[in-house]
């Protein structure tokens, strides 16, 4: 059951070189775990993808670089403290106010814009959506709340499209015992459609505690389950690593969890990382092939990129 009352940080940019502050500020919200923020059309959730306006520039109708930067809670102590540590890192470049609204209200104007997402094998659709379309495809139902990940975003059906070409169909994956784990977890989308599909168990982690939320929802509604831990991945390696594991976070994350990530994964095992540009590729593999992997698969969507690699043994 959602809150209520949905609270929003209300950044807005100030003086001359605001693209710098924007870039800045944006490193500074990842770096802090803030991954969930609103920058204009960033999650394409204003665009219709069936009949798309090629004509308009949604970035730009949102004020381009000078647009604010928009994050959104439950939890108001959350983003009072983040405001209070912008506000001494940024001083006079920024403008910062936190406001209220009834969650209700917030998720009716939003919702207008996600749309079911089909891939060859899964269908992804929220609530107010009827699963019939579904046809042949695994339904996986989404409620995102506050969290990261509707499925619209690039990186998402970039994951969707890897898990589908590298597994074979379920009947296959029981026999295997796949275990799958989700780093920065968001809705929930990637962990649930792994589950649907075949795997036996899975585990995921988000160190937003809004996707804690999300995950445990969107599990009940889509009768599953799995663990979600609210934190970064452990340095440790757990007592058994995984068959498959995807992280689809941004580069500036990713580059620093490369050893945590390897620790994770078994021999012979799946690592799929999105989240990345195009132009990040080589460092992405760089490090990865440090770690002992090798590339497998990729696949592209306009500027971002999806990778697949196999844990070579020792």
């Amino acid at each position: 059951m959602a809150a209520e009352q949905t609270w929003e940080l209300l950044i807005q940019l100030r003086g001359e070189d605001k693209e710098g502050t924007k870039t800045a500020l944006i490193s500074w919200l990842h770096a802090h775990g803030v991954d969930s923020f609103v920058e204009g059309a960033v999650d394409d959730l204003d665009i219709d993808h069936e009949e798309p306006d090629l004509s308009r520039d949604f970035y730009g109708e949102s004020g381009g670089d000078s647009s604010p930067l928009s994050v959104y809670s439950y939890d108001q102590t959350y983003l009072t403290e983040i405001m209070t540590q912008l506000e001494a890192s940024f001083r006079e470049a920024i403008d910062c106010q936190i406001l209220s609204m009834e969650t209700a209200m917030w998720q009716e104007n939003w919702k207008q814009g996600f749309r079911p997402i089909p891939t060859r094998r899964f269908y992804v659709y929220p609530p107010w959506e009827s699963p019939e379309a579904a046809g042949e495809r695994i339904p996986v139902l989404i409620d995102p709340g506050m969290a990261f990940g509707t499925g619209q975003h690039a990186s998402t059906r970039l994951c969707l499209e890897m898990i589908e070409n590298q597994f074979p169909p379920p009947d296959l994956l029981r026999q295997e015992h796949k275990r799958f784990l989700d780093v920065g977890a968001g809705s929930g989308i990637l962990t649930i459609a792994a589950l649907k599909s075949g795997f036996l168990s899975a585990d995921a982690c988000d160190i937003d505690p809004n996707a804690v939320i999300a995950c445990r929802q969107n599990a009940e509604a889509n009768h599953v389950s799995f663990d979600i831990r609210q934190g970064c991945l452990s340095t440790e390696a757990p007592p058994q690593p995984y068959d498959c594991v995807v992280a689809n976070i941004l580069f500036v994350v990713l580059s620093g969890l490369s050893s945590e990530l390897a620790i994770h994964v078994k021999e012979g095992g799946i690592l799929i990382l999105s989240g990345l540009l195009s132009h990040q590729r080589a460092d992405m593999l760089a490090l990865m092939e440090a770690e002992k992997f090798s590339l497998v698969a990729e696949n592209t969507s306009d500027d971002w990129l999806c990778l697949c690699l196999r844990k070579n043994p020792l």
